[in-house]
C-alpha cells in the first residue's frame, strides 16, 4: 500500500526532492523521518530475532526433526522468510518513507503526509489485534524457549549448509 502511493507520486511530474529554505521544514522533515523510524523499528527488531531463533533452534519446528533421528533443515526455511521478508520490507517501506518526507517542501503537507504514512504502516497491527479466537493470539507474551546450544556436541546446525547459510544471512541484517 506504501509502495503504490509513493510510486505514484514518485512518477507525477511534480515530484521532486527539493532542499529545504528554512528551518521550518528542516526540522519536521527531520523529527518525521526519526519518528517514521521508531514506528518501523520494531518490526524490523522482530523480524531479525523469528530469523534468530529459526537458526539457533530449527528442531522445534514440525517436520524438522525426521523419524530416524535424522533432521530436514528444510522445513525450517518456511518461518525463516516469515522474518527475512518483514525485516525486509520494514527496512524498504522505512527507505520510500523517508525519501517521500523529504520531498514536501510545506510544513502542514509533512505534517499530514506523516500521519497517514504512519497509520498505514501500523496496519499489520491492527490486524493482529482484530484476531478473535486464534493460536497465534493465544502465545501473544509467551517466551521462545532455547533448547539448542551451537557449541554443544550434538551440534548438527554445523553440518548443514543450508543452516550455515541462513546463520550468515541473519548475521548480515544483525550489522
Amino acid at each position: 500500500m506504501v509502495s503504490l502511493i509513493v510510486n505514484i507520486e514518485a512518477f507525477d511530474p511534480d515530484f521532486e526532492i527539493i532542499a529545504a529554505s528554512s528551518y521550518l521544514i528542516i526540522v519536521p522533515r527531520f523529527l518525521s523521518a526519526i519518528m517514521m523510524h521508531l514506528n518501523v523499528e520494531p518490526d524490523i527488531r522482530s523480524g531479525i530475532k523469528l530469523m534468530k531463533y529459526t537458526v539457533n533452534n530449527p528442531h522445534c519446528f514440525k517436520g524438522v526433526r525426521q523419524e530416524d533421528g535424522s533432521m530436514n533443515y528444510r522445513n525450517a526455511i518456511a518461518p525463516f522468510l516469515l522474518g527475512f521478508f518483514q525485516t525486509t520490507v520494514s527496512i524498504i517501506v522505512e527507505i520510500m518513507l523517508v525519501v517521500y518526507l523529504s520531498s514536501l517542501g510545506n510544513l502542514m503537507a509533512i505534517i499530514m503526509r506523516y500521519v497517514s504514512m504512519a497509520s498505514i504502516v501500523k496496519y499489520d497491527d491492527m490486524y493482529a489485534k482484530s484476531l478473535f479466537e486464534s493460536k497465534a493470539k493465544n502465545a501473544k507474551g509467551k517466551t521462545l524457549h532455547s533448547y539448542f546450544d551451537r557449541g554443544s556436541e550434538g551440534n548438527h546446525i554445523s553440518k548443514s549448509y543450508l543452516m550455515k547459510f541462513l546463520r550468515f544471512v541473519q548475521k548480515c541484517f544483525r550489522v
